[in-house]
């Protein structure tokens, strides 16, 4: 969608913002233990794979999707699977620094522990931060590639988020 020019990278950040941190709350309030358990799961694999600098990103989108599934509310969960899906292709280019990696997981990690104290404003306002955080640092790199590849410089993984 975002190749194909029928979204902007600016949309995607908009619905993220609007989508996410209620999703947060709801799963916050709704979330069953069996939830939590594959919710905490995924933030320990993937603090797993960063501890052996391994791939993490996989467990990214995970987790996203996981907090939707938390929420129990089946439109908002294939609501967040589309978002993801928007964004896989973007997020996939990006070259993320080990010191990045490490502040999502704690971003994660942080939303986890406040979905599962079942603690509602804590889940939004972080998933809020977090969303914001990651949509910027995606923003200005889509930015540099863009200024890249308009001085002829290729179309290149030109910075580190």
């Amino acid at each position: 969608m975002l190749h194909l020019g029928k979204t902007t990278h600016e949309e995607i950040t908009e619905a993220r913002l609007l989508i996410e941190p209620p999703i947060a709350q709801l799963a916050a309030r709704r979330a069953r233990p069996e939830d939590l358990e594959r919710l905490l799961d995924v933030v320990r694999r993937q603090e797993m794979a960063l501890d052996r600098r391994g791939d993490f990103s996989p467990f990214d989108l995970q987790f996203h999707r996981s907090v939707a599934e938390c929420a129990r509310n089946l439109p908002l969960k294939v609501l967040m699977d589309s978002l993801s899906d928007l964004t896989v292709e973007v997020v996939a280019g990006l070259d993320l620094s080990i010191g990045v990696q490490h502040k999502v997981c704690e971003h994660h990690r942080r939303i986890a522990d406040a979905i599962q104290q079942h603690d509602e404003d804590a889940a939004f306002k972080l998933m809020l931060h977090h969303v914001a955080d990651v949509q910027a640092r995606l923003g200005r790199t889509l930015t540099q590639q863009h200024r890249a590849v308009k001085l002829g410089v290729g179309d290149r993984r030109v910075a580190r988020a």
